[in-house]
């Protein structure tokens, strides 16, 4: 916060958030541009349920039942066409992206929290702690034991 009011902090994380949003709001309508599809309109649905399938797994990334056959049912889509249609808007698959999602909160909790791992594990949706550890490592390149603690 470095002398920063509550209020001045929170303005701040505000308008930062708010850009990042007309960012991605940005972003998903250059996407929409990238999808082969004849029609315009078309390419414009293909692009807001990628947005729904992604809006699903940044809800529900603790679920440990949360797979590609929900996330394409959340997105009304099948598992085939929304998994090649989300890497061709975000350029990786729908459970890269969950991973992606599950090992950015896993980092926070690790550096936030004094939990242990395994309820960290838990907490962002796996219930196998050698899968966590694997998937934590491929993605941050280091064990979670390794992350600095506060």
């Amino acid at each position: 916060r470095a002398g920063l009011s509550d209020a001045q902090w929170h303005a701040e994380k505000c308008a930062l958030l708010y850009a990042r949003l007309l960012d991605a709001q940005d972003a998903r309508a250059a996407a929409g541009d990238e999808i082969s599809a004849v029609k315009a309109s078309t390419r414009a649905e293909l692009a807001r349920r990628c947005g729904l399938a992604k809006e699903t797994m940044l809800q529900r990334f603790a679920d440990p039942g949360l797979s590609l056959t929900t996330i394409a049912r959340e997105a009304r889509l099948s598992q085939y066409h929304l998994i090649r249609v989300f890497k061709t808007v975000t350029g990786v698959t729908p459970m890269q992206f969950l991973t992606m999602i599950r090992m950015d909160a896993a980092l926070r909790l690790l550096k936030d929290t004094k939990l242990p791992t395994a309820e960290i594990a838990n907490a962002v949706g796996y219930t196998d702690r050698t899968a966590f550890f694997r998937a934590f490592r491929k993605v941050h390149g280091c064990a979670p034991s390794a992350v600095g603690r506060q």
